[in-house]
């Protein structure tokens, strides 16, 4: 299945069959040409009562439903081409604690509190413990001098092994309690880590429970309380198939095989969330993401595109209007980092699918936006894995990755009237022009396109028109208009869907289509 957004920013999905073509959304009813990979910020799950295909949501959708606890281990998620309990890919947020009922009454941890029994006798009273300590002899010399008390070796040892139970306790009453004060604060730490491994592994904080994290995926350790900044030890096992979710004495059994890195100490502090990327091997990307949405490309190479083919010529502006996306948000790039550990103290990891509890999302939105409406702090570069990104501006958008240059972007025609042919007339509010690449070169596909197709008897039949070109490696030009419409049917019975082409030379060909 592929999961993609539509430009009201509503998700939708499609059968990997229908790669390349339209779709209506389910949404705001307009059409949409279906991509051949899916959008990373959409999910696919299935809740009961779902259709069977599932339900597509965006990223913030799927935050929201985790948030306010709609979602359970037992719903599915469409993950790595098969559906899987939702409990096994995501970790999901705690049940909320069962209150307790004020009105039963206490059990009685001592038998002083209990009133006495009508005729049995009570219990007596404990005797106070008197202490007796024994005088100290002093012990003078021929000259009349004190000496030294001989030492005693047990009660020093005594003493000592008492101070440092004594200090233990404080020191462990200190970290509770600092707990404790974090935790009325709200100030939480999450723990993202990265299965950086070539196999299913089982990670463990210590202190918490072990957790799950497939091959190639991310994990999110929730609700983690330090009282100082601190290095808590992470272990890392080498897991099987998962069967059943991961306990405390079945882990204990795993036979630990030779991870790189089998453990490692990981930064803490409270307030901050931590990224954790085991041996360094995954590259993260940093990104200048303040006032994207704001930037637009306006150049007459666009205009000589727009109009080149709505002319019904050969697209050649377009391979200017490439660098001019790729330099009007290449800036936003800043480096590739593979960092052991990144802390949200020196990132925002607002691009990153950390899983919080929903009274604690709320809350740092809440301080986030009187952060910026009270005095607006230094803005953060944003995290982002993995490095490449889609970059999306006002007119465009453009799948960033600093490895590649030939990738995926999106830009919006200046003009909104088209003309495959005299007697043709297709126009769109706000034309979105695909331009891609695949193993033949470079492809532009532009869909969703309304126009009219006139049949026998003058009669006129509503089509959705798409426009396709391709440059080969050669550099040589080829187009067509493809308009996908339907003949209504005899009395009784369904119409009948016909696919009229038009190539770059005006000739057509019209056809039934399945």
């Amino acid at each position: 299945m592929l999961v993609f957004k539509c430009a009201c920013g509503k998700a939708c999905c499609a059968s990997k069959a229908e790669a390349g073509a339209s779709i209506s959304c389910g949404s705001c009813g307009e059409k949409i040409l279906v991509p051949h990979v899916s959008d990373p910020d959409c999910v696919l799950i299935f809740r009961r009562g779902d259709p069977e295909n599932g339900r597509a949501l965006s990223g913030a959708e799927f935050q929201h439903l985790l948030n306010e606890g709609g979602l359970y281990n037992y719903d599915l998620v469409w993950h790595q081409e098969a559906w899987l309990p939702l409990g096994k890919v995501y970790q999901l947020p705690p049940p909320p604690p069962v209150p307790m009922d004020a009105a039963i009454a206490e059990i009685a941890l001592n038998l002083q509190d209990l009133p006495p029994v009508d005729g049995y006798p009570k219990v007596p009273r404990r005797k106070k413990r008197v202490v007796k300590f024994d005088s100290i002899q002093v012990a003078q010399d021929e000259n009349g001098q004190s000496q030294a008390a001989p030492r005693d070796v047990k009660k020093s040892i005594f003493t000592g092994i008492k101070t440092i139970f004594v200090v233990a306790i404080l020191v462990f009453g200190a970290v509770r309690l600092g707990r404790i004060v974090n935790f009325a604060l709200k100030r939480v730490c999450h723990v993202w880590v990265v299965n950086t491994f070539d196999c299913n592994v089982r990670f463990k904080l210590s202190g918490y429970d072990w957790l799950d994290m497939p091959k190639a995926t991310q994990a999110t350790l929730p609700d983690v309380y330090v009282a100082l900044p601190c290095r808590k030890k992470m272990r890392f096992v080498e897991a099987g198939e998962f069967a059943a979710a991961p306990s405390e004495a079945a882990s204990a059994t795993v036979q630990a095989t030779a991870l790189m890195p089998g453990s490692m100490r990981v930064p803490l502090r409270p307030g901050y969330d931590t990224v954790v990327n085991p041996g360094g091997r995954a590259s993260f990307g940093v990104y200048d993401l303040e006032g994207l949405s704001a930037l637009s490309l306006s150049s007459p190479e666009l205009k000589g595109l727009s109009a080149e083919i709505s002319a019904n010529k050969a697209p050649a502006s377009v391979l200017k209007v490439i660098v001019q996306i790729q330099d009007l948000v290449k800036d936003r790039f800043k480096e590739k980092r593979r960092d052991l550990f990144f802390s949200s103290r020196d990132y925002s990891f607002d691009t990153l699918n950390i899983a919080r509890n929903a009274d604690i999302s709320n809350y740092l939105q809440e301080k986030k936006a009187k952060e910026v409406s009270d005095s607006p702090s230094e803005t953060r570069l944003s995290l982002v894995y993995p490095a490449a990104r889609n970059l999306v501006f006002r007119n465009g958008s453009l799948l960033f990755d600093p490895d590649k240059s030939e990738t995926e972007s999106f830009i919006t025609l200046s003009t909104k009237e088209f003309i495959p042919k005299k007697g043709y007339a297709l126009t769109s509010s706000a034309p979105r022009l695909q331009i891609r690449y695949d193993q033949q070169g470079l492809v532009l596909q532009l869909a969703a396109l309304n126009g009219d197709i006139q049949g026998p008897q003058k009669a006129l039949y509503k089509a959705s028109w798409t426009y396709e070109a391709r440059m080969n490696k050669a550099g040589k030009w080829s187009w067509r208009w493809l308009a996908r419409y339907q003949k209504p049917g005899e009395p009784g019975k369904a119409g009948e869907n016909w696919l009229l082409t038009i190539d770059q030379n005006g000739a057509e060909s019209n056809e039934k289509s399945k």
